[in-house]
């Protein structure tokens, strides 16, 4: 797995960075280096421990169309929490899922790990 961290975190979008922090790559990693997370149903995620999780390098050409992407994805999801459609955010999910392992150039066995340690 990548584990680039973004070098300038002024120029990432908020949006790319809470699609992140709620794909199933990063919620799979903070169970894996937290211990709390491991043993409590409801785990508080602190900032100092976010600090620590690896995001994939966004400063190439290829990654600003997925941040795009992302950006909007996060958007339609806030759209579809607004109204209530619980279909479409999981299926957003899905999809904000594929660009964030395409970004960390996961393979298809670390993704298969993955989705089946980790709760849609």
């Amino acid at each position: 797995m990548q584990s680039l961290i973004i070098k300038n975190h002024a120029e990432t979008n908020l949006k790319t960075l809470l699609a992140f922090f709620n794909s199933r790559v990063l919620s799979w990693l903070f169970c894996q280096i937290n211990l709390v997370a491991r043993r409590d149903d409801f785990p508080k995620t602190i900032i100092k421990q976010t600090r620590g999780l690896p995001l994939p390098n966004l400063e190439s050409a290829t990654t600003t169309h997925d941040q795009a992407a992302l950006t909007t994805l996060v958007d339609q999801i806030l759209a579809a929490k607004r109204a209530g459609d619980e279909t479409t955010i999981k299926r957003l999910e899905v999809e904000i899922d594929q660009i964030v392992y395409r970004l960390f150039d996961l393979t298809p066995g670390e993704i298969a790990l993955i989705e089946n340690s980790v709760s849609p």
